[in-house]
């Protein structure tokens, strides 16, 4: 179990990066970039719904965010997507689901004309976000749930 100064020591060394967390977690820091629109994990099911994001961590490294929750109460607000806000989570680090930024950033959508297009931009960029440039690069993927959403810094608490 780490220490508030051990988590302290962490935090100021890594900025706002990933430092391991007391429950096998980790604890990620920084700022929403974006939320993926148009895909089918959004469709609810007896299993629960998902939300996948674009998140900069403290390091200014993009990692991918996939929110798992069952209950609608729990989907993140528009205000989530706000670049200034810093975030804390308790999140697992999840290999299985590595993606592309590329393919992340592209998916099945409609044109202007109601045609399906298949390489159609589908990020939704958060307020204030930075341009990001959009390669091939496979992102860390972490996933969060609600009650990783109440994890408190206690850094925070000072």
């Amino acid at each position: 179990m780490f220490s508030i100064i051990s988590l302290s020591l962490c935090a100021g060394f890594l900025g706002h990066a990933l430092v391991k967390g007391s429950a096998g977690g980790e604890v990620l820091k920084g700022r929403s970039v974006a939320r993926v629109e148009n895909r089918s994990e959004y469709a609810g099911s007896f299993l629960g719904s998902a939300e996948t994001y674009l998140f900069e961590n403290g390091d200014r490294k993009l990692v991918k965010v996939f929110y798992r929750f069952r209950a609608e109460k729990d989907i993140l607000p528009e205000a989530f997507l706000n670049y200034a806000v810093l975030h804390t989570f308790h999140v697992q680090r999840d290999a299985s689901c590595d993606e592309s930024l590329e393919h992340l950033a592209y998916g099945l959508g409609v044109n202007a004309e109601g045609k399906a297009e298949d390489h159609h931009f589908v990020l939704k960029m958060a307020k204030g976000a930075p341009k990001v440039t959009i390669n091939p690069d496979v992102l860390p993927c972490y996933v969060l749930t609600p009650k990783g959403l109440d994890f408190r810094d206690p850094e925070s608490r000072k």
